[in-house]
């Protein structure tokens, strides 16, 4: 239940984020980054952290 709670609340932050129109992107990005930052997510999204991708697997045929 508290996390269901926490979703909402986050879901809530970003009513007042515009929709992307192709017009407004300086806006748009800067109300995301500053969402993400609030979450702790900027680093993972703009790949400073988390940034390890799994190792490709190499078949023999």
């Amino acid at each position: 239940m508290a996390n269901q709670q926490m979703i909402e609340n986050h879901l809530r932050d970003v009513n007042h984020v515009p929709k992307f129109d192709g017009t407004n992107f300086r806006e748009w990005n800067f109300e995301l980054q500053m969402i993400f930052q609030q979450l702790g997510l900027l680093g993972l999204v703009d790949g400073r952290e988390g940034h390890t991708l799994p190792e490709e697997e190499t078949k023999a045929f």
